[in-house]
């Protein structure tokens, strides 16, 4: 059963800074995309409802669409989603793992070459919305990717790190520095000063930011 609501996103395309706010259209439509997938709807008629809402409740209702079927083991329905989500953010699909290692070394290098700070001038102010939309699904399908392919979940993840330093807003940072020290762990015991690093750099940030949630990120 992938009708599991604890797994919200974060909004999509809004600021760290931004007031949170109710949205009854997205809870809206999630319920009847929800309720249509329970009824045997096929992924075509689901995407008729999608498309009722607006661009960015119609990524939200697609991101989470695509997490939870992931998380149910239902991968080839959650492919035919981010086949058609992650192009939307700029992104390209891993259809293999051949791909996805290829992406994995070209945004991996990114990161090393240029570390976790970048100048604020690197993103244009024009840019920041759509690469916020990007990050933020990047980070939420990325995830549950990770159970089913570690490699194609992390190509994804990898993306959602250098997108997020680019930024450099303090809540994408503590998810990019986390999920980037749990990929330079898995590369080995030499690898684990560098992790640790990521992990305390991570950690000074949420406590800056005073989320609770934030802050069991880093713990865990």
């Amino acid at each position: 059963d992938y009708t599991d609501l604890s797994a919200e996103p974060e909004s999509i395309g809004k600021s760290d800074d931004a007031a949170p706010s109710a949205d009854p259209t997205y809870e809206e439509h999630y319920q009847r995309l929800m309720a249509a997938l329970r009824d045997g709807w096929s992924l075509q008629h689901v995407a008729a409802l999608e498309f009722t809402a607006d661009e960015d409740v119609a990524l939200r209702l697609q991101t989470r669409q695509a997490a939870e079927l992931i998380r149910a083991a239902y991968v080839e329905d959650a492919m035919v989603v981010l086949r058609s989500l992650l192009p939307k953010v700029g992104v390209g699909v891993p259809e293999t793992d051949a791909q996805a290692l290829r992406t994995l070394k070209v945004y991996y290098t990114l990161l090393r070459t240029f570390g976790t700070r970048l100048p604020k001038w690197f993103v244009r102010p024009g840019t920041r919305p759509a690469l916020l939309r990007r990050v933020t699904v990047l980070a939420e399908t990325s995830a549950p990717l990770c159970f089913v392919s570690l490699v194609q979940g992390n190509a994804l993840n990898v993306q959602a790190a250098w997108h997020a330093v680019r930024l450099g807003e303090p809540k994408q940072l503590v998810m990019a520095l986390t999920a980037l020290s749990g990929l330079e762990s898995a590369r080995g015991t030499r690898f684990a000063d560098r992790a640790l690093a990521l992990i305390a750099e991570s950690d000074r940030l949420a406590d800056r930011l005073g989320d609770p949630w934030m802050k069991g990120r880093t713990q865990l």
